[in-house]
C-alpha cells in the first residue's frame, strides 16, 4: 500500500464499525450510522437509502413543485449523512492524523479504498462523504471500492498490445423505443477520433452474450477495455416479467446485464455467468454503463451480487459501473471525461475522478421538463482490486493499416456532417446479420439517403464493423452492369480477372463475398430502372439489370451486404432487398440537425420556446425542410412561418400526400422570403433540373424583360443558396437540390407559368445545344453534363409550344451527344424522331442529314449493310437535290465502311471522290478528314509510305485550323506507323503528344487509344509489367463508357502478354473473351488475330491438333478479308506446328488444311512469326 492511500475497511463482526488503515497502521474501530437510519424531512416513514433512489432514479420524470422542494431535502439529508461519516472517521486523533497523512498537503493526493464484504455496506453511498471545510470528498480526491474476500486478480497479460487500449463496446437494444442505439458508443468514438487518442473501439456486432464469448474466444490477449452500453437490473432472476425495458425480481437479489439475442429480443445474462466469461479470459478493466450494474444490498445473496461485484470475482482488476439508474444525458458528461483523464493518467481512478466531477459542473439533465439540474455524480463507483496502468499518453498512436474507404464516403459538401438516424444504423446493423443480400434506403427526395449510407459506412469503419472493405458505384454515371463486376474483381484479384468468362467471374465474387464481409453501395439506383412518369429514365438496358439481380441473388446469406439507396421502392428486386424507408429526424436526432444548422449560420434558437416545438412538429424532421426554414427565424417570428407553411399545406395537400404537402408548403413559405422582385426568377429556375449555369439564365431573364440584371440574378442566387436550395460548384454553375425541381413545377403550374418564360428557356437552350451539337465529346462534355436533363425538358416543351426550328436543334443535339458517347440506343431513337419530324415538316435536306446520322450508328455498331442502306437512302435525297458537299459526306463514310471491310480499292473511290468535292468546295477540315482516312487505308495495306504523306497532308491542315481534337487523332495514328516500322522512340514521341491533348480535353475513347498504343510499344520492347499497366487503364476507361471493340482489343494484348509471362492459362481466357466481342459485333479480321495467337498458344503447348485449327480458322478469314500479309504470317506459323507435330499428327493437321480448301503443304515455311 502506498502512503497516499487510505482504507476505510469494515469490520465484520459490527455491521456499523469501521477502522481506518493506512499501511501498517490501523485505528479504532468506530461507528457509522447506516444511511437508513437518516430521516428526509418531511418523509417520516422513509429513509435516506429509499429516497436517493427515487431522487436519483424517479425525480426527473415530474421535477415540478412539490416535488422539487422533496429533492432539495434530499440532497441535504445526504450532505449530513457525508459529514457524519466523514466526522465518525476522521474527527480523532488516529483516523485524522492518517488523513493528513495520506492527503501529503492536498486532497488530490489521496486514494481512498472503502473495503468490505458486506453487500448493505458495499450499497452505502460512499461518494457522498463530505469535509465540512471543502465538500464532497470525492470531487477531490480518488474513491473506490474493493471486496476483502475476492482473491488478487491474475497479472495484467504481458501479450495485450501496449501501443493503444482495444475497447470492445457491447452496445444492446433489445427494446421497442429504447435508448438512442449510438446515443453513448458515438461519443466515445468519436472522442477517440477527435482527440486522436491511443485507442480502437469494436462494436460487438450483434450485441449476443454467445457473440461476446465468440469474440473473446478468438481474439485472445487482445481486448484491454469490455464497456457494456445498455441496460442493468438488480433484483431477482426467478420468474422475470417484462415491465417497459426493466424486470421485477423475486427472492434473493442479484444483478444483470441486458443483452440481445439472434432476434434482437431482451435476454438477461446473471452476474455470475458473466463473470464466468471474463474470468476465463482475463479482461482487465470494465466499463458498465448500464443501470444499476453496481447497485447492491442487504437482500443480495452475497457481496458479489452485483453485477461489479461479481466481475471482480471474476478477476478484473477495475470495474466501473452505476450504483443506480443512469441518465443518458449524465453518461454524455461522464464517459469523455473518464476516458479522457484514463489516457491522461491511466488510473481507472482518476478518470472516474474526472467524469464525476463533469457531472457535477454540468448537471442539467434532459427530461420532461426539458433540462433540470440533477445531482448524479455519485452514481458511478470504481471497484478496483489492483492499480492499473494504462498510460499511453506518451506513446503516439501509429496509424494501423484499414481498409480504404472509397472517396465517395467523404461528404465535404455537407457542412453539417452526419446528423442523428441511429434507429435506422441499429436496424441496418441487424440486417446485416440476415439472409436478404440488400438493405434498400427509399425516401423522398432531400430525405438524406446518400447520407445515410455515407454515415453507416463510416460508423462501420470507424467501429471495426466494415470487414474486408467497401465499394461505392453511383448508378447516375455508369452504363454497363459488367462494369459493376470487374470494378470489384480487379481491386479483388488483380489483372487476370476480366480474362475469365463472367460466369467465373461471378462464381468467384461470390466465393469471396460469403467467406469475407463486405460492404457494397449501389447509389442512386433508382437510375437503372427509371422512375415511370418522372425526369429519371433507365440507363441500363433488361440484359444489365437481370445481371445485377442475379448477382444479388447469390449473395443470399453471405456475410456481404448490398446498400442501394433509391427514390424508388425498386420491386422487381422482389425478395433480394429489405426495404427501409427514412423519413423525418424526431426527438434529440432533431435537435442535434438543429444545432448545427444554428451553429453553421450563426443563429440563436431556443429550443424551449413552445413556438420553435411546434414550428419542428410541422416541419416534420425533414433534412430540406429544416435547412431551408431555420435560416428564415433571422427576420421572421415561428409563428410567422407555421401560418405561411400551413397556407401552402392548403394548397399541395389536394393532389399529394402528407408528408410531400408539408414538404412542398415549406418549400414554398422559404421562396415567399425572397424579394418580391426577385420572385419571378423561380420561373425560369424551376424550367431546370440538377444544374444550370448562370449565364444562361440571364440570357433566358433577358430574354423575357431587359431589366434582369446580372446583379440581380446573381442576388438571387446568393439567396437561393442561403436557403440551401442551391450549391454553388466550382466556375459559373449550380447545383439545384434534387427536391427542388419537383415543387417549383408543381407551384408553376398552380401560377399558371407564364408562356413567355417558356419560349425563352426554350429558345436558349436550343441555342446552347445547337452551338455544341456538332463539336467534338471532349468540347461536349461539360455543357451536356450541366444540361443535358435541362435540354430533355426544353425539346418537350418546343413540341408543346411548337417551335420547330428548336425542337429539331435540340433533337439533333442530344442525338449527335448520344453517339458520341457510344450510347447507340438512345442516339437512334433520336435521330429516328429527327428525321420523322423533318419528313413532317417536308424538310427533306434534314432528313437525309438525319439518315446520314442513322447510317453512323449502324456503322459504330458494325451493322455495315444496314449503314449503307441509310447512306444510300440519304445520298438519293443529296444527289437530287445537287447536294454535292451533302453527297461528298456520305461518300466519305461509304469509303470508311468499305475500308473496315477491307475492300481497299472501293474504299479509295469512295474516298478520292469525296477529296475531290472537299478540295472543290475549299473545305479544308473534310478534305484533311478524307486524307486521315486515305491514310488508313494505306496503312491497313501496309503501305507505310504512302500512310505517312496522307497523314502529313491532313496534319497540317488540322494544326494551321487550330483543330486539337483532331490533330491529336492524327499524332496518334503516326505514332501507330511508327511501332509498326519498329520506330519505338518516334512511336511514344507522337503517342505523348496525341495524350496530351486528349487528358487535358477529357476524351476518354482516345485516351484509351492512346494507352493501348503504349502498352503495345512496351510489349514489344519486353516491359511486360508497364504493358499491362496500360491495358488495364483501358480497361477502367472502356468498361465505363461501353466500348466493347476497345475492351476485346485490350483484351487480346493482355493475353499476348501473359503469353510472354508463361501464363498460357491466362492468355487463352483473355483471347477467348476478346474473341467473343468480336464474333458479337461480326468484326471477323480483328476476331482472326485472336484466332491466331489461339493457334501460336496451343502450339507452344504441343497442342498440336487445336492449335492447326486455330490457325486454319484465322487464314481463312484473312483471305476472305483481303489480308495476304497476315494469312502468309499464319500460314508460315501452321507450318510450324505441322513440322514439330509427330507423323501421326501431321496427317491429321494436313487433312484439316486441305477440307479447309487452302493450298498444298508441300512448300517449307519461311521463319515464323510465333
Amino acid at each position: 500500500m502506498d502512503k497516499n492511500t487510505l482504507v476505510i475497511r469494515h469490520v465484520s463482526s459490527d455491521p456499523n464499525c469501521f477502522m481506518v488503515i493506512a499501511g501498517v497502521k490501523t485505528s479504532q474501530p468506530v461507528e457509522i450510522g447506516p444511511p437508513e437510519s437518516f430521516k428526509v424531512e418531511g418523509r417520516p416513514n422513509s429513509n435516506l437509502t429509499l429516497d436517493l433512489r427515487w431522487y436519483l432514479e424517479d425525480f426527473l420524470t415530474y421535477p415540478f413543485h412539490p416535488d422539487t422542494d422533496k429533492a432539495h431535502n434530499v440532497q441535504d439529508c445526504l450532505a449530513q449523512w457525508g459529514e457524519s461519516a466523514f466526522k465518525a472517521l476522521f474527527d480523532n486523533l488516529e483516523g485524522g492524523g492518517m488523513l493528513r497523512q495520506a492527503m501529503d498537503g492536498h486532497y488530490k493526493n489521496l486514494n481512498l479504498i472503502i473495503s468490505s464484504d458486506d453487500p448493505g455496506v458495499l450499497s452505502w453511498p460512499w461518494e457522498a462523504l463530505r469535509d465540512p471545510q471543502i465538500g464532497y470528498l470525492v470531487h477531490a480526491c480518488q474513491m473506490g471500492r474493493r471486496i476483502d474476500s475476492a482473491a488478487d486478480p491474475a497479472p495484467i497479460s504481458e501479450k495485450l498490445p501496449k501501443d493503444r487500449l482495444n475497447i470492445l463496446m457491447v452496445t444492446a437494444r433489445p427494446y421497442e423505443n429504447d435508448v438512442r442505439y449510438r446515443s453513448i458508443s458515438r461519443l466515445v468514438v468519436d472522442q477517440v477520433e477527435k482527440q486522436g487518442l491511443p485507442a480502437e473501439v469494436h462494436i460487438l456486432r450483434p450485441p449476443t452474450f454467445d457473440n461476446l464469448r465468440n469474440t473473446l474466444r478468438a481474439n485472445p490477449d487482445f481486448f484491454h477495455v469490455v464497456h457494456f452500453d445498455g441496460h442493468g437490473a438488480y433484483g431477482s432472476l426467478d420468474g422475470p416479467v417484462d415491465i417497459s425495458g426493466g424486470y421485477q425480481f423475486k427472492s434473493k437479489n442479484q444483478g444483470c446485464l441486458i443483452f440481445e439475442n439472434e432476434k434482437g429480443e431482451a435476454e438477461p445474462i446473471k452476474a455470475g455467468l458473466l463473470s464466468d466469461l471474463l474470468r476465463e479470459y482475463s479482461i482487465p478493466m470494465v466499463v458498465l454503463n448500464a443501470c444499476q450494474s453496481a447497485m447492491i444490498d442487504e437482500n443480495a445473496g452475497d457481496q458479489f451480487a452485483s453485477v461489479a461485484s461479481a466481475l471482480v470475482r471474476a478477476g478484473c482488476s477495475g470495474v466501473t459501473a452505476m450504483a443506480w439508474s443512469l441518465y443518458v444525458s449524465g453518461a454524455h458528461q461522464f464517459l469523455p471525461a473518464f476516458y479522457s483523464r484514463l489516457f491522461e493518467t491511466g488510473s481507472l481512478a482518476h478518470g472516474v475522478r474526472a467524469g464525476r466531477r463533469q457531472m457535477l459542473a454540468k448537471p442539467d439533465r434532459v427530461c420532461s421538463r426539458g433540462e433540470f439540474p440533477l445531482d448524479d455524480w455519485l452514481v458511478p463507483v470504481v471497484y478496483q482490486q489492483q492499480d492499473l496502468d494504462f498510460s499511453f499518453k506518451n506513446q503516439g498512436k501509429e496509424q494501423r493499416e484499414k481498409a480504404p474507404l472509397p472517396q465517395e464516403i467523404n461528404d465535404a459538401s455537407n457542412p453539417f456532417g452526419f446528423v442523428g438516424r441511429d434507429a435506422a444504423i441499429l436496424e441496418m446493423e441487424r440486417r446485416l446479420h440476415k439472409e436478404i443480400p440488400a438493405i434498400l434506403i427509399h425516401g423522398i427526395g432531400g430525405a438524406g439517403k446518400t447520407t445515410l449510407a455515407k454515415g453507416f459506412v463510416k460508423w462501420l469503419a470507424d467501429t471495426h464493423g466494415l470487414g474486408a472493405g467497401c465499394f461505392w458505384f453511383a448508378f447516375n454515371d455508369i452504363r454497363s452492369a459488367e462494369y459493376v463486376i470487374n470494378d470489384m474483381g480487379e481491386k479483388l484479384f488483380g489483372g487476370n480477372f476480366r480474362a475469365a468468362s463472367l460466369e467465373d467471374r461471378i462464381k468467384a465474387l461470390w466465393q469471396e463475398f460469403k467467406k469475407h464481409r463486405y460492404i457494397i453501395v449501389w447509389d442512386n439506383f433508382e437510375s437503372v430502372c427509371g422512375i415511370p412518369g418522372t425526369e429519371v429514365k433507365p440507363m441500363l438496358p433488361e440484359q444489365d439489370r437481370q445481371l445485377l439481380k442475379d448477382f444479388l441473388q447469390g449473395l443470399r446469406g453471405a456475410p456481404t451486404k448490398v446498400i442501394i439507396t433509391s427514390r424508388s421502392t425498386e420491386d422487381w428486386l422482389k425478395a433480394d432487398r429489405k426495404k427501409l424507408g427514412i423519413r423525418g429526424l424526431a426527438g434529440e436526432e432533431l435537435w442535434e440537425l438543429v444545432n448545427a444548422v444554428q451553429d453553421h449560420l450563426g443563429l440563436k434558437i431556443d429550443r424551449k420556446d413552445e413556438d420553435i416545438q411546434k414550428l419542428m412538429d410541422l416541419l416534420g424532421g425533414h433534412p430540406l425542410a429544416m435547412r431551408v426554414t431555420l435560416p428564415l427565424l433571422e427576420d421572421h417570428t415561428p409563428g410567422q412561418l407555421m401560418e405561411a407553411i400551413n397556407q401552402g399545406r392548403n394548397i399541395y395537400g389536394r393532389d399529394a400526400d402528407e408528408a410531400t404537402a408539408k414538404f412542398y408548403s415549406t418549400m414554398e413559405m422559404a421562396v415567399q422570403t425572397l424579394p418580391k422582385d426577385l420572385q419571378p426568377l423561380l420561373i425560369p429556375l424551376g424550367l431546370h433540373e440538377k444544374y444550370f449555369m448562370i449565364k444562361q439564365l440571364e440570357a433566358i431573364a433577358q430574354r423575357v424583360d431587359s431589366a434582369w440584371t446580372r446583379e440581380r440574378l446573381d442576388a438571387f442566387c446568393r439567396a437561393m443558396v442561403h436557403l440551401g436550395m442551391l450549391s454553388p460548384l466550382i466556375g459559373p454553375f449550380y447545383e439545384l437540390h434534387p427536391a427542388l425541381t419537383g415543387y417549383l413545377r408543381c407551384v408553376t403550374q398552380d401560377r399558371k407559368l407564364n408562356e413567355e418564360w417558356q419560349r425563352a428557356f426554350v429558345d436558349i437552350l436550343a441555342r446552347i445545344a445547337d452551338a455544341f451539337a456538332s463539336k467534338p465529346l471532349p468540347d461536349q462534355r461539360m455543357v451536356f453534363n450541366i444540361n443535358k436533363a435541362n435540354f430533355y425538358h426544353a425539346m418537350a416543351l418546343a413540341q408543346q409550344l411548337e417551335t420547330d426550328l428548336a425542337y429539331l436543334a435540340l433533337v439533333q443535339a442530344l442525338a449527335l451527344h448520344a453517339q458520341n458517347i457510344r450510347n447507340f440506343g438512345e442516339g437512334k431513337t433520336l435521330f429516328e424522331q429527327l428525321a420523322s419530324a423533318y419528313h413532317a415538316r417536308g424538310t427533306i435536306e434534314g432528313e437525309a442529314v438525319a439518315y446520314h446520322q442513322l447510317g453512323l450508328i449502324a456503322q459504330e455498331a458494325r451493322n455495315f449493310s444496314a449503314a449503307i442502306e441509310w447512306y444510300e437512302k440519304s445520298l438519293d435525297i443529296k444527289e437530287k437535290q445537287c447536294d454535292e458537299h451533302g453527297a461528298a459526306i456520305s461518300y466519305h463514310q461509304l469509303g470508311i465502311i468499305a475500308q473496315e471491310q477491307r475492300v481497299f480499292l472501293e474504299a479509295e473511290k469512295w474516298l478520292k471522290k469525296a477529296l475531290g468535292i472537299f478540295e472543290i468546295a475549299g473545305n479544308e477540315l473534310s478534305f484533311a478528314a478524307s486524307c486521315h482516312q486515305l491514310g488508313i487505308v494505306a496503312q491497313e495495306q501496309r503501305d507505310f509510305q504512302a500512310a505517312k504523306t496522307w497523314y502529313m497532308k491532313s496534319l497540317k491542315i488540322e494544326e494551321k485550323q487550330g483543330v486539337e481534337h483532331s490533330a491529336a487523332i492524327t499524332y496518334h495514328q503516326l505514332g501507330i506507323i511508327a511501332q509498326k516500322e519498329g520506330d519505338f522512340q518516334e512511336a511514344v514521341k507522337w503517342c505523348k503528344k496525341a495524350l496530351g491533348i486528349q487528358e487535358r480535353k477529357g476524351n476518354n475513347s482516345e485516351i484509351s487509344n492512346c494507352y493501348h498504343l503504349l502498352g503495345t510499344v512496351l510489349l514489344e520492347q519486353g516491359d511486360f509489367s508497364e504493358a499491362e499497366k496500360c491495358y488495364k487503364r483501358c480497361l477502367n476507361i472502356d468498361e465505363k463508357i461501353g466500348n466493347e471493340l476497345g475492351l476485346a482489343s485490350s483484351y487480346h494484348q493482355l493475353g499476348v502478354v501473359s503469353q510472354a509471362e508463361g501464363d498460357f492459362e491466362a492468355a487463352e481466357k483473355w483471347y477467348k473473351k476478346a474473341v467473343d466481342i468480336l464474333e458479337k459485333y461480326y468484326n471477323e479480321h480483328d476476331a482472326a488475330q485472336s484466332y491466331g495467337q489461339l493457334g501460336v498458344l496451343h502450339g507452344l503447348q504441343k497442342k498440336f491438333e487445336s492449335s492447326g485449327r486455330w490457325f486454319i480458322k484465322s487464314i481463312k478469314v484473312f483471305v476472305r478479308t483481303n489480308d495476304l500479309h497476315e494469312a502468309q504470317k499464319h500460314s508460315r506459323n501452321f507450318m510450324i506446328t505441322y513440322l514439330s507435330a509427330p507423323a501421326a499428327m501431321r496427317e491429321k493437321l494436313e487433312a484439316l488444311w486441305k477440307e479447309a480448301g487452302l493450298p498444298d503443304l508441300s512448300e517449307k515455311p519461311e521463319e515464323g512469326d510465333d
